[in-house]
């Protein structure tokens, strides 16, 4: 079995079990921290749940998050990382993995998702990977790995189905302004 993660280091990657023990350790120290409680956390990350196509983006982000930041090839692999995800993660999020086939439909439109199965991105960078069908009046609903839902027109929502955006996360810094041409440096 190949222990590395290909393109990132030349140190065997950690098993499964034992990164899911680190990013939540890193979580527990981190709300630790700032002062955060158990009841607020999940509070929060019920509000970043309050929809299926919210649910199934976030556990495509859960996914490559603990994959090497590559997502789920097809929808069978992220159904077994569900059955074997901890079950407070998936309480927190309102899901239920025996209803699995639920997350794959949208609450709005009624008709399943289509989802960009096995996008990679860096931690710090988002990317449309869950689409409404149908959608309401024209517009549909995109969800992004960085816990956000977006409605498009048609023209954007083709861009965003075919890769083409590729965003830096909420939580990197707000881009600057390019140097003018009398400034000395790198262009952007």
């Amino acid at each position: 079995m190949n222990w590395y993660v290909q393109g990132w280091s030349s140190r065997p990657a950690l098993p499964f079990g034992r990164r899911l023990l680190l990013a939540s350790l890193c979580a527990a120290s981190v709300a630790g921290m700032v002062g955060c409680s158990d009841r607020s956390i999940s509070r929060q990350v019920a509000a970043m749940n309050d929809s299926r196509i919210k649910q199934l983006a976030n556990l495509f982000r859960f996914y490559q998050a603990t994959n090497g930041w590559v997502g789920p090839k097809d929808e069978a692999t992220l159904r077994t990382f569900v059955q074997a995800a901890p079950r407070k993660n998936l309480d927190m999020m309102g899901i239920d993995p025996a209803g699995f086939e639920e997350l794959l439909v949208s609450d709005r439109d009624g008709k399943p998702f289509a989802v960009r199965w096995g996008v990679s991105i860096g931690p710090m960078e988002e990317q449309a990977v869950v689409f409404e069908a149908e959608g309401r009046d024209g517009k549909r609903l995109v969800a992004f790995t960085g816990a956000r839902t977006e409605e498009v027109d048609a023209e954007k929502y083709a861009k965003l189905f075919a890769g083409e955006s590729v965003v830096a996360a909420a939580m990197s810094s707000p881009p600057t302004a390019p140097p003018s041409s009398a400034a000395p440096g790198p262009r952007p």
